[in-house]
């Protein structure tokens, strides 16, 4: 890994250790286990909205910062199913990108 920066496994976790530290934040890993999960997406952050008593949800699918990871079929398929029911999804290489996304969908942190 020298070199190359961080693989899909140490961006997830490097993003949900910082995301769990923010004020009104709750980052999950998803953990797919068994039939009907593949496709999913990597992480579903839960944030707290400013000063309204309501919450934000993103669910996010990792890839690699220098580009390497694409989307799959089934993860195209699947994250536009869920965007189809209400669900917010973002494809991202970086916490930054995540956080600007948070931001403007109502996170204040």
């Amino acid at each position: 890994m020298a070199g190359r920066g961080l693989d899909e496994h140490g961006l997830r976790r490097k993003v949900v250790g910082k995301l769990n530290k923010l004020p009104g934040v709750v980052a999950k890993k998803y953990h797919p286990g068994g039939y009907g999960s593949s496709g999913f997406p990597d992480l579903m952050v839960f944030f707290y909205r400013g000063d309204e008593l309501e919450g934000g949800t993103l669910l996010c699918e990792l890839k690699r910062p220098d580009g390497s990871g694409k989307l799959t079929p089934l993860q195209t398929r699947t994250h536009s199913l869920l965007e189809l029911v209400g669900h917010d999804v973002l494809v991202a290489s970086s916490l930054e990108e995540i956080l600007d996304e948070m931001r403007e969908r109502g996170y204040a942190g």
